[in-house]
């Protein structure tokens, strides 16, 4: 049963300046003091992607952040209004973004954050509001609408149950839900689709997995550029990365990743397709509940890391070019990334997020016995 927002006097204010910016950054922290589930996001993060100077979104969007205080001038609640030109120049669709969205069971705050973005986004003159995305769909993105008993994985959304009530009484519906599948090597029967492997490898004898090779990092780099863009085109709600956008992920990759979790797929001597996994740092992460790693977070950090605290994996970005989409390869390589000989030492992988209506994957996933972990989705409603 959705729960009533009854009103109860809430200050709305524009976040204008650093202090402000501050304690829009801090709220979460306090909000999630007492949950064993939320990861801390690192603060140099968060504060990087809020930086109109540091962050490359800004050269095709702006970010107007806002905060709700209750009568004690606390802060009760966040929300930025989002518009992306990247979107809109793709969709010519007068639709806006609301992202960051964090607030407590003070009566009235929701609805009031909702309507301070509503409001704002009227006046670039868009007619809807897509959420949540932090800022883009190439971000943290989504509501976690199941699944609230777990830890989520690296760079993916965690958020009380009480948010998708407040969305729904707020006037939002579901525009697309997306699935995060679990697979654990132990449990999972990789028979049962054996014979869709064979028929694949039997039907292009020329297929061929590469794994990463980090002296060859600028080349790879290119095309999971190239590829990403081009098989997510005809995807819901993709909107394309910038080199710049792609720049700055690369750099944050480069310190996370290992080179035996990325995977390409040839064929005949072309690469069709990737897919990129990373450790899963929230693992080690929530042991820092402050989001600060200085002074003394980042040894005890760098420690647990080195010496195995990392047992599980998240396949985070993947894609296969437009003229072999629908034929296969992507559940071929999600399936032999999987696999053991694929995640190495770890033990179990997150594919997330699964658009619901890719089937193909959907259904192969099931087969072999990966669980639906967890359950997102991204509201809209007109402004």
């Amino acid at each position: 049963m959705a729960m009533s927002l009854p009103k109860a006097p809430v200050k709305i204010e524009a976040v204008e300046s650093r202090a402000a910016l501050c304690r829009f950054v801090e709220f979460p922290y306090r909000l999630y003091q007492g949950s064993p589930y939320w990861v801390a996001p690192l603060r140099l993060e968060q504060k990087l992607t809020l930086s109109p100077r540091r962050n490359p979104f800004y050269k095709h969007g702006r970010i107007q952040p806002f905060l709700a205080y209750d009568s004690k001038g606390r802060v009760v609640g966040r929300i930025a209004a989002i518009e992306n030109q990247a979107h809109l120049k793709k969709y010519h669709d007068q639709t806006g973004f609301f992202g960051f969205f964090e607030c407590d069971h003070t009566a009235g705050v929701a609805s009031a954050l909702f309507d301070a973005a509503a409001e704002w986004l009227r006046a670039q003159g868009l007619s809807r509001m897509r959420g949540p995305c932090s800022p883009s769909m190439n971000d943290i993105s989504g509501l976690l609408v199941k699944g609230f008993d777990r830890r989520p994985t690296v760079f993916m959304p965690y958020n009380p149950p009480y948010y998708e009530d407040y969305l729904k009484q707020c006037g939002f519906e579901r525009a697309i839900t997306t699935y995060a599948y679990y697979i654990h090597r132990r449990y999972a029967d990789f028979e049962k689709v054996a014979p869709l492997l064979a028929e694949l490898q039997r039907s292009y004898p020329g297929l061929k997995l590469v794994r990463g090779d980090l002296r060859r990092f600028a080349e790879q780099a290119q095309l999971i550029f190239e590829i990403y863009n081009e098989g997510w085109e005809g995807n819901w709600g993709h909107v394309p990365m910038s080199r710049a956008e792609f720049a700055q992920l690369t750099r944050l990759f480069r310190f996370l990743i290992d080179p035996s979790l990325v995977v390409f797929l040839e064929l005949n001597g072309e690469t069709i397709g990737f897919l990129l996994a990373l450790p899963d740092l929230n693992e080690i992460l929530s042991h820092v509940r402050t989001g600060r790693l200085l002074p003394c977070a980042w040894l005890p950090l760098l420690l647990r890391w080195k010496l195995g605290g990392i047992h599980s994996v998240r396949v985070a970005m993947g894609g296969v070019r437009s003229a072999y989409r629908g034929q296969g390869f992507a559940p071929l390589m999600a399936l032999l990334v999987a696999q053991q000989q694929w995640i190495g030492a770890y033990e179990a992988v997150e594919l997330s997020w699964i658009l619901q209506t890719n089937k193909l994957l959907v259904d192969s996933l099931e087969r072999i016995g990966a669980v639906r972990d967890k359950e997102y989705a991204i509201f809209e409603r007109p402004v």
